[in-house]
């Protein structure tokens, strides 16, 4: 793997046609996508594709080699449609939920961020 490679995203099974939408719109071709796409694809409402910003920010803070995607997501509740609220924290940790059920189906060895932090804090 090429150190500017994207992470793939090994067995992941969405559990609802949410989830699903969801990682279409994070991944491609089972690859964490580099960016995000710019507006909602054919087929994915608004909030969906604002939900998916938000997960796929925090995804690529875990697992991306991209040093940019490496920041602290700090500003990612400006992501979240206008239903979510920064302080609704049992609709937040759902979504945290799907980030970590993604990320825990990228290997380890391809989590550039954790690594990079870990070398930071210890």
């Amino acid at each position: 793997m090429k150190t500017s490679e994207m992470p793939k995203v090994v067995a992941f099974i969405p559990d609802n046609e949410f989830e699903f939408q969801i990682y279409k719109l994070v991944t491609k071709d089972d690859y964490v996508r580099r960016s995000y796409p710019n507006k909602p694809p054919k087929g994915v409402d608004e909030r969906t594709w604002k939900i998916g910003r938000y997960i796929w920010r925090h995804i690529v803070f875990f697992v991306s080699p991209v040093r940019q995607h490496q920041c602290m997501p700090v500003l990612d509740i400006f992501y979240l449609p206008e239903d979510i609220r920064w302080d609704d924290k049992e609709k937040i940790a759902e979504l945290d939920k799907i980030v970590d059920r993604i990320v825990e189906c990228i290997p380890k060895a391809q989590w550039h961020s954790v690594m990079r932090w870990a070398k930071v804090l210890f």
